[in-house]
């Protein structure tokens, strides 16, 4: 099983003001030491949170930003180092921004497709009923929630043809700023992203590899 470290987020949802958290506002405010003017940054099109929203990249951080959600994406080791920081101070600047929760989201992509991950994915028999001589089922998925402590976790597992992929989702209801910045440690982070392997792990039957 591998770990697709380029589909990992933050998401920190509430209330926000994508006119203040241009780059130069999140280089000058949220970065130590401030990012001297100009810098380079890369815009691009993010499909999540939302299509079109705009991501920006520089100095070690990407993110986007809509009303709803303020998203990191965590593409690689060295982002969350980079990330949680800056995050923190954003919401330690910004602290009268209501807050409703933060989450993670981890992807895994399934290698071997042990027949304990293949029986997940039932296919109703009565289906056969409905779908003509050239249908076929070319997708399948399966997930459950689960309430562990405070936080909810939601997993789902997707079989398309042989490709097997896990997504789980760890959210945390926080209703304040500062609570959401407190959340934010290297700990914290370590403790998720082990429970996620964990689970990932145990649903897929296969060890993890990078």
């Amino acid at each position: 099983m591998k770990f697709v470290r380029e589909s990992s987020t933050l998401v920190i949802a509430g209330s926000w003001n994508p006119a203040i958290l241009k780059p130069t506002w999140v280089a000058q405010v949220a970065m130590n030491p401030p990012l001297a003017d100009p810098f380079n940054v890369r815009v691009e099109l993010a499909m999540f949170p939302s299509s079109g929203v705009q991501r920006f990249s520089f100095h070690g951080v990407s993110y986007s930003v809509s009303p709803q959600y303020l998203v990191f994406f965590l593409e690689d080791a060295a982002a969350w180092p980079a990330t949680a920081p800056v995050a923190r101070r954003i919401l330690g600047t910004l602290q009268h921004t209501p807050i409703t929760g933060l989450g993670f989201n981890f992807e895994y992509q399934v290698e071997a497709l042990h027949p304990s991950f293949l029986e997940r994915f039932p296919v109703v028999a009565s289906l056969d009923e409905l779908l003509g001589a050239d249908d076929a089922v070319v997708s399948r998925t399966w997930g459950n929630k689960i309430q562990h402590g405070t936080a909810l976790i939601s997993f789902t597992c997707d079989l398309e043809g042989q490709v097997g992929k896990i997504l789980i989702n760890y959210h945390e209801p926080i209703a304040a700023a500062d609570n959401a910045a407190a959340f934010l440690t290297e700990e914290v982070y370590a403790e998720v992203k082990t429970l996620a392997d964990r689970l990932a792990q145990h649903l897929s039957e296969e060890n993890l590899g990078e």
